[in-house]
């Protein structure tokens, strides 16, 4: 136990020591190492491809009020696009209330939607209709004791939120996550981050299949040219990886291994 405890805390000594060693460093030696690194990558195994036409489906989230800036959700959502591997679209719409809803969900032609709204006669914050594959997020609410700052930040949280029920997820088993309860603008005060937690990616990565929207495939060109799939190499070190997968296939294994039959019954 005393080993594995010291083990434990001389891993975090040295993750602590090199997270502070790249915090003082320059931007541009942060981007040399960068460039060395993805230099390493690429000639250990072709670096990352992306499958062509894997990316099914769209999710629009749609904007339709005005008191928060389109460049606002974008920093919320583009976590999301790199986290889940998904088409999902910030577009401008109209605004839409109960009745009207369901028509401008058709208009988008999108296999999901949340509409984002500022409308005093919704009631409540979050409304979801899984059947019909929309929700809505009403902001109307989120303006209650809040500076501008704040009201953003409550905004961004919900829009998270929101997007994680339209998609089929709810109630992390991680405390302190977004998707915890919130039963009060209190709670939504004290979440401290707009990230998905990693249990409920796997719950809208299967949700999300059932309305035909699928995460892209990427991996690295060495092991798309074993898949099969691998695009055209684009420099020498993709050419080589890509030669010599082929050359490994026609030469077939070059030492099989063997299996005996069973010995056979008297």
């Amino acid at each position: 136990m005393k080993s594995t405890i010291a083990l434990a805390c001389s891993c975090l000594a040295v993750l602590a020591a090199m997270a502070e060693g790249t915090s003082k460093l320059t931007p541009e030696e942060r981007q040399a190492r960068k460039e060395k690194v993805f230099a390493i990558q690429m000639r250990k195994n072709g670096g990352m491809v992306r499958k062509a036409g894997s990316m099914q489906g769209r999710i629009a989230i749609v904007n339709a009020q005005s008191k928060v800036d389109a460049a606002e959700f974008e920093k919320a959502l583009e976590p999301l696009r790199k986290t889940l591997r998904m088409d999902i679209a910030l577009v401008k719409g109209n605004a839409v209330n109960l009745a009207t809803v369901s028509d401008e969900f058709k208009k988008q032609q999108a296999n999901l939607a949340l509409f984002i709204v500022e409308d005093n006669a919704i009631p409540g914050t979050i409304l979801v209709m899984p059947e019909n594959a929309w929700g809505i997020l009403n902001i109307a609410p989120l303006v209650v004791g809040a500076d501008r700052e704040k009201f953003c930040a409550r905004v961004l949280k919900e829009t998270v939120r929101a997007f994680a029920y339209v998609a089929g997820a709810a109630n992390s088993q991680f405390s302190g996550s977004i998707m915890g309860p919130v039963a009060e603008l209190g709670d939504l005060d004290g979440i401290d981050t707009c990230r998905l937690p990693p249990d409920m990616q796997a719950r809208i990565f299967n949700y999300v299949e059932r309305f035909g929207v699928k995460p892209y495939i990427q991996t690295t060109y060495l092991n798309a040219c074993r898949e099969g799939w691998a695009p055209a190499p684009t420099n020498e070190w993709q050419k080589a990886i890509f030669d010599q997968v082929k050359a490994d296939k026609e030469r077939g294994p070059t030492n099989p291994i063997t299996i005996p039959p069973p010995n056979k019954k008297k």
